[in-house]
């Protein structure tokens, strides 16, 4: 049996479908601009992970800022809610934390190519014109 140019492409598609990406695309828009604040937040500091204080309150700043609580694309979350859209991304291999507290002092790093990561969150309507473009 020989492979085919139609089964090499066939395997191609499949394996860029169920990337990363797929995943990020699946999210809340809570848990899209959690994904964007881990990256935003570890670019700042320069270092890879950054606690999960730091990246709630770019969440809450970023949603104000950008006017989506207005827009009612998302609704104002407590901290908890916040917290456990976290352990999913965790839990989903999304980011990784130090362990399964996720504590204020947490560290918290993507586990997703920044540039897979901010394709992805650019095909959201909603986070489309924050996402910054990757060179």
């Amino acid at each position: 049996m020989r492979c085919t140019i139609q089964d090499a492409t066939a395997a191609y598609n499949d394996m860029t479908r169920t990337g990363p990406a797929t995943f990020i695309r699946r999210q809340s828009t809570h848990a899209k601009v959690l994904l964007l604040a881990v990256a935003q937040c570890a670019k700042r500091a320069g270092v890879p992970d950054v606690e999960l204080d730091t990246i709630l309150a770019w969440h809450g700043d970023f949603v104000r800022q950008a006017a989506l609580v207005d827009a009612r694309a998302v609704f104002a979350a407590s901290r908890a809610e916040l917290v456990a859209v976290v352990a999913g991304l965790h839990a989903q291999r999304l980011v990784a934390a130090e362990s399964q507290r996720l504590d204020v002092f947490q560290r918290v790093r993507a586990c997703v190519d920044e540039g897979d990561l901010f394709a992805a969150l650019r095909e959201d309507e909603v986070l489309k014109a924050h996402v910054p473009k990757v060179l």
